[in-house]
Formats: structure tokens, C-alpha cells, sequence
């Protein structure tokens, strides 16, 4: 379970990007320091060569070509200078040799120390700078020593090869040196980014958890847990959207209850009339049981009536549900649901005032679903209308609009906010789910319902 949480991946993941960055930064360092030893020891060694007098090492070749080593002047002055020359140098050990001019010679130093002497024996072979190499510089290793020497053509007489060297033990020791210092704080830096990545990955992971914790209790049907307290971030928004979810489910789950209550109370009503009157029919009690017989049929029909709209209504609301969508004249719509209601308007003495004779106007949809949804809109206008009922449409840029209203006296304020939910009933109404029906297929086409009162009650139907 650890291995797949957020946690452990955002720990992992915040840990290789941390030691991706330190090894980065640490070969850039040593890259860099690399360069800037490299670059350091080539500057010296070319101001060690530029601040060699020409003419000192010349007055050398001249008396050593003339069997004259004598010159205890100028061997002084070259030693002296020899010696300075790694005053001012922190990296090198630098040094220089005077090659005869067939570099077979070494004219300076003509004794040196042992340890010198040692060194310019094992160095000696790399010096050579001839042909295309003359001038230029060169990096050898002996003995497990890197040398960086440069060399330069005398043109005396005779001429000669002026060669400083260097080795570069004490850049070795620096560079050694900075690896000592780097490694530690490589390794407080992995320390640091464990530390770092463990108190991230808690920060991101816990408010996680807690809505985790949260939906679960949601699950569980309890509403009314507290909802975790988070940051304005987009777990915060998170939450905020769970919560949401918890209100809208409170309320579906509080809807169904009531529903479930509704209906059974409806469906006992006719049952239990039905159970009473057969009874008495049964033992008796009924001197003419045509009246209870009459009875029984009309509740009959009426927990037909109720069975039949809710099983219509669960398959309208139903995924599943079939739908036979198609691009429909909306005239035609009502024209087919006026049709059906009108031996209702008959007998209500109600006139139905259709004016819908634009037939540009088309809705997609399913024929039988819309026109049910009319239906039932007008047949509870015909109840409550004192002469007419009046069809219109309307549309704008986005959306096309039926309006249905009557001359009644209008909804009571107290009934409109619940007239669309299920088994509500006002005055005259019959079993409470025809207006609920008419919603529900307008929202299964993508559309709504409205109800307001304009000098009577009037309903609209807006589709896109």
C-alpha cells in the first residue's frame, strides 16, 4: 500500500529530483574548477615565460657555445629568478630549462639538485618540442605526476628552446581538497531533500487523506461530517466540489425518502379503499354492490394511473433509458399533445388557443417524450383555467421557448417552489408526478422547466 500511495511517489519523486540537481551542480563545480585550474596554470606559466629575460638566457647559449661556463653572474641571476618565480604562484611548482638548439642539451639548470636532477631525468623525454609542436604546450604524467610545460624558440645565436614546466601536485591537492568539501555537503544536501520530500509529500498527502476520510463517511450516509479544512489551492477546491457533492446527495437521498413515503402512501390509499370495499362485499354488508363494485374500479384505475407514471417516470430519468432522438417541428409537438387533451377541454369547457403556426421552429428529441411532457403541462392548465388555455412559442439566439399559461387564478406562492417534485399536490391535483414527469424529460433533453404566474399560471418549456 505504501509503495502506490501519493506520498511515497511524491517523496520518491522529490528525492531524485534533488540528488539530480546536486550531482548536476556537482560536476558543474567540478567541471568549472577544472577549467578555471587549467586555465590559471596556462596564464602563469605564460607570464613565467613572458617575464624571463631573452637576453640573459642568450648571453647563456653564447658563453656555453663558447666553452665559457664561468658566467657565475648570470647563473646567479637565473637561479635567483628561478626561484621567484613560484613566490607569486599558489597551484604550480614552476621551473624552466635552456635546451641547445637540437634540444639534446640541457644548458640550465647545469647542476641541479638531486631531487631536480631526478625530476628532469624522468621529464626530460617529453620536452622535446620540435617541428610542429615548437612553441606550443604540452601535458605529460610521470610518476602519477601531471607536467604542463610550454616551450619557445631562441632566436639567438645560437639558437636554443626556452621551456618552463610545472607540475601540478598542488592543483591536484586543491582539486582533491574541493571532492573533500563537496561530498559532505552532497551528502547534508541528500539529507536535507529527505527531510524536505518527507515533510512535502505529509503537507500534500494528509489533506488528501482527510477528504479520503471524508468521502468515506459520505458513503456511509453521513451528511453532516465536517468537511476538512484545507488551504485555497486546488485541494481546497477539491473539497469544496465534495462538499458540494454531499449537499446534492443529502438532498437526492432526503428526496428519495420523501418519495418512497409518498408513494406508498399513495399506492395504500387506493389499496386499502379496494381491500374495504371487497370485504364488505365479501360479508355482505352492502344491500347493492354495484356502488362498492364502481368503487373498486375507479381506485383500480387510479393505482393503475400511479404504477403507470412511475414506472414512466424511472424510465425517463433511467440511463438506460431508450430515446429515439430526432429533429422535430415543435408545431407538430403540439399539435399531437393538444390532440390528446382535448376531450379533457371538452368537458372542462376549456378552449385550447394554439398559437404555434411557425413551423421553422424545431427541437431535437424523442416524439413520444415531448409530446408527453406538453400533455401533462396542459391538462393541468385545463384544471385550473376558468375559460382558456394558451400555447405559444418564442426563441432567441440560444435557445427555443414553448409557453403554456391559463386564465386561473395562478399558483399559490406557497405550492410554486415544490409544484415539480414528486406526489406534491396542490388543489385539484391528482396523484402529484405529472408536472414531475414534464421536468424530468425536459431535462433528459437537455432543456428545463419554469413555472411562474402571469394573470394566471403559465409555464415554459426552454430547449436549446
Amino acid at each position: 500500500m505504501l509503495k502506490t500511495s501519493i506520498r511515497h511517489r511524491l517523496m520518491v519523486y522529490y528525492i531524485i529530483l534533488t540528488v539530480t540537481i546536486l550531482i548536476v551542480t556537482v560536476a558543474g563545480i567540478r567541471i568549472i574548477t577544472d577549467i578555471y585550474i587549467k586555465n590559471q596554470t596556462m596564464t602563469e606559466l605564460d607570464k613565467a615565460m613572458e617575464n624571463i629575460d631573452e637576453d640573459m638566457v642568450s648571453h647563456i647559449l653564447q658563453s656555453t657555445d663558447s666553452g665559457d661556463y664561468y658566467s657565475v653572474w648570470l647563473w646567479k641571476n637565473l637561479n635567483d629568478f628561478n626561484t621567484k618565480l613560484n613566490e607569486n604562484s599558489t597551484l604550480l611548482d614552476i621551473n624552466f630549462v635552456i635546451l641547445d638548439k637540437n634540444m639534446t642539451t640541457i644548458i640550465y639548470p647545469l647542476n641541479p639538485g638531486d631531487k631536480q636532477k631526478k625530476v628532469l631525468e624522468d621529464i626530460f623525454p617529453y620536452l622535446k618540442f620540435t617541428g610542429n609542436n615548437a612553441d606550443k604546450e604540452r601535458s605529460f604524467i610521470v610518476n602519477d605526476i601531471k607536467y604542463i610545460a610550454m616551450a619557445r624558440t631562441l632566436n639567438s645565436n645560437p639558437q636554443g628552446m626556452l621551456i618552463v614546466y610545472s607540475g601540478m601536485s598542488r592543483a591536484d591537492d586543491l582539486s582533491i581538497m574541493i571532492n573533500y568539501l563537496i561530498f559532505p555537503t552532497f551528502i547534508l544536501g541528500l539529507l536535507i531533500a529527505v527531510a524536505m520530500s518527507g515533510y512535502v509529500s505529509k503537507l500534500i498527502s494528509h489533506p488528501i487523506e482527510q477528504l479520503c476520510t471524508y468521502v468515506n463517511k459520505i458513503g456511509g450516509r453521513e451528511f453532516k461530517a465536517s468537511v476538512p479544512q484545507t488551504d485555497n489551492d486546488e485541494i481546497g477546491m477539491l473539497a469544496t466540489s465534495i462538499k458540494q457533492m454531499a449537499l446534492k446527495l443529502e438532498n437526492h437521498d432526503y428526496t428519495m425518502r420523501s418519495f418512497f413515503q409518498n408513494a406508498s402512501h399513495e399506492i395504500r390509499t387506493p389499496l386499502m379503499s379496494i381491500q374495504g370495499y371487497a370485504e364488505g362485499i365479501e360479508q355482505g354488508v352492502f344491500d347493492d354492490n354495484t356502488e362498492a363494485a364502481k368503487i373498486i374500479t375507479a381506485e383500480s384505475k387510479r393505482l393503475n394511473h400511479i404504477v403507470g407514471d412511475l414506472m414512466y417516470l424511472s424510465r425517463v430519468e433511467g440511463i438506460e433509458a431508450s430515446f429515439d432522438a430526432q429533429l422535430l417541428r415543435i408545431c407538430e409537438v403540439i399539435y399531437e399533445a393538444v390532440s390528446r387533451v382535448k376531450p379533457l377541454s371538452v368537458l372542462s369547457n376549456i378552449e385550447i388557443l394554439d398559437f404555434t403556426s411557425d413551423s421553422s421552429l424545431t427541437v431535437k428529441g424523442d416524439m413520444e417524450m415531448l409530446v408527453k411532457a406538453i400533455e401533462n403541462v396542459i391538462s393541468n392548465c385545463i384544471r385550473f383555467a376558468k375559460t382558456k388555455v394558451v400555447i405559444s412559442v418564442d426563441n432567441d439566439a440560444n435557445y427555443r421557448y414553448i409557453i403554456i399559461k391559463d386564465d386561473g387564478d395562478g399558483i399559490d406562492p406557497y405550492d410554486l417552489p415544490h409544484i415539480f417534485e414528486r406526489f406534491y399536490k396542490g388543489k385539484k391535483g391528482k396523484t402529484g408526478l405529472g408536472l414531475s414527469i414534464a421536468k424530468a424529460i425536459a431535462e433528459r433533453h437537455g432543456g428545463d422547466l419554469f413555472a411562474c404566474n402571469e394573470n394566471g399560471a403559465m409555464f415554459i418549456f426552454r430547449y436549446k
